[in-house]
């Protein structure tokens, strides 16, 4: 049986169409460039330049702390993870108590509780004569 010999690694297709998608907004650039510089005015060019570069300055910290944060982000959740590969947690063993059972009988005495029968109740009506 002949082996296939591979002369490029396979990148997946979210790889391709990544590069595909970069290429096309690197072209669009290059010819957006190219067709401003000719038709504008040497004033109206610098103006524009201007514009964008000085954008990017403004953004540029924002976009570096950003990227940053993200990173930090990225590399506690790489020791998070492997820190669990060497760490395998035990699950701890579940222990179930039952209550313990009445056993013992009420006294067949009730005055030996400490109360004597049913307390006298009275009642007061409300708008009635007092007697």
């Amino acid at each position: 049986m002949r082996r296939r010999v591979e002369y490029y690694d396979e990148d997946s297709m979210g790889k391709r169409l990544g590069r595909f998608v970069g290429a096309l907004c690197a072209i669009f650039i290059i010819t957006v460039a190219v067709v401003l510089t000719q038709r504008l005015s040497d004033e109206s060019l610098a103006n524009a330049t201007f514009a964008v570069l000085g954008a990017l300055a403004c953004g540029l910290p924002s976009l570096l702390l950003g990227a940053g944060v993200l990173y930090l982000g990225w590399r506690r959740e790489q020791e998070r993870r492997s820190m669990q590969a060497t760490h395998v947690p035990t699950v701890p063993a579940i222990v179930v108590q039952m209550p313990p059972a009445i056993t013992a009988t009420p006294p067949a005495n009730p005055a030996a509780l400490g109360w004597s029968g049913q307390p006298q109740r009275s009642f007061t009506i409300v708008g009635g004569e007092e007697d």
